[in-house]
């Protein structure tokens, strides 16, 4: 699947162009897209900052251990 690399216009300015591909038999076709719901994409904020938030708490609180056996 290649991905169109068309951006701009002869002009200079951007073109508002869809996402097209090309399949293997030459033909293209516009991409499908989906409307993600926001409470989905706040929901996979959260997770994301949540996981964030106790991957490095634990990181520090093993270099408090580490610090305080030395």
């Amino acid at each position: 699947m290649e991905f169109s690399n068309i951006s701009r216009k002869e002009d200079g300015t951007d073109a508002d162009v869809p996402l097209i591909y090309k399949s293997a038999d030459g033909s293209t076709d516009l991409l499908p897209t989906t409307a993600i719901p926001k409470w989905r994409v706040w929901k996979n904020h959260l997770a994301i900052c949540s996981a964030f938030l106790f991957t490095f708490t634990a990181y520090q609180s093993l270099q408090n251990l580490q610090t305080s056996l030395n």
